[in-house]
């Protein structure tokens, strides 16, 4: 699967789907793309803002809505994945414990996948 299927489906077709499965490439795609738009635009926002001298604080605003409306599909995708390791999608809610929680977080999508995968094309 590739960042653009996997974007795709997260945003366009399971939105805020949280039942059903989600493979690996799925998921660390989704995951790319979620943690680039956290830390990468407002880096590369903040070293345009300094090297031209100019105010993006609408752009910055805009971003906090992107970022808003990227949280229920990365919270899906992260549900489905659990599931597809056989784990119940309420081991999510380990990310609420500061710093250890996103370890076990992260290694429990690493698993392998134990839920027979069916890939459906979806065009």
């Amino acid at each position: 699967m590739s960042i653009i299927e996997s974007f795709k489906i997260c945003i366009f077709h399971k939105y805020a789907d949280f039942k059903g499965t989600a493979n690996r490439s799925e998921y660390w795609w989704f995951w790319s793309i979620y943690v680039f738009m956290l830390f990468g635009i407002p880096l590369i926002g903040f070293l345009v803002e300094d090297l031209y001298k100019i105010q993006l604080y609408s752009l910055m605003f805009l971003w906090g809505f992107g970022i808003l409306g990227l949280t229920c599909p990365f919270i899906a995708v992260s549900v489905r994945r659990l599931h597809d390791s056989g784990l119940s999608g309420w081991h999510f809610f380990w990310r609420l414990i500061p710093y250890i929680g996103s370890v076990i977080t992260f290694v429990l999508m690493l698993r392998k996948s134990k839920a027979p995968y069916h890939k459906k094309i979806i065009k």
